[in-house]
């Protein structure tokens, strides 16, 4: 049941920034090279999100079974991943476009180097998408939503800043 509401919530997410990025865009005054790469990049910033949230499901799974080694562990890939990447990307030259691919390839192999280590340890909990069990996830919906209410508000004031430095300076 959890897979599937990770899964859930990151492709919703990716579909919102996919849909609503464009139109929000347009108050960013971009030049108009980045007005043409804006739809990519949402698009691109979406994937890397529904990435992200089976990236969380699987430090989920790794801390719930305390193996906070190999959490640990998979934080460390995932960091160096995207970093040494990124530096590399900009070192070459690369456009707003080849970095936000980066994005998505390197959460997208940390995610899968974290169900590669939950297969190891404990096969039942990897990810795969199956029906809801309506019966276990009932008792649990409340902190369960309360709990993702809590962490999207936490990232919302910490990036409530930046964001609107950028819509007013564009």
């Amino acid at each position: 049941a959890a897979r599937n509401a990770f899964f859930l919530v990151g492709l919703v997410g990716a579909v919102l920034i996919a849909t609503l990025g464009l139109p929000l865009s347009h108050g960013l005054r971009l030049s108009v090279t980045g007005q043409k790469m804006a739809p990519a990049v949402f698009v691109l910033a979406g994937i890397a999100l529904l990435a992200d949230r089976l990236l969380a499901f699987a430090t989920s799974v790794l801390c719930g079974l305390r193996r906070f080694d190999l959490r640990n562990s998979l934080a460390i890939f995932a960091a160096l991943g995207r970093g040494v990447g990124l530096v590399v990307l900009l070192k070459l030259g690369a456009s707003l476009i080849g970095v936000m691919l980066w994005q998505v390839v390197a959460t997208a192999a940390s995610a899968w180097a974290g169900q590669v280590m939950i297969g190891g340890i404990s096969p039942e909990f990897r990810s795969g998408l199956g029906w809801l069990d309506w019966k276990l996830v009932r008792g649990h919906l409340p902190y369960g939503l309360a709990n993702q209410l809590a962490t999207f508000a936490e990232v919302i004031l910490w990036q409530m800043g930046p964001v609107i430095v950028g819509l007013v300076l564009g």
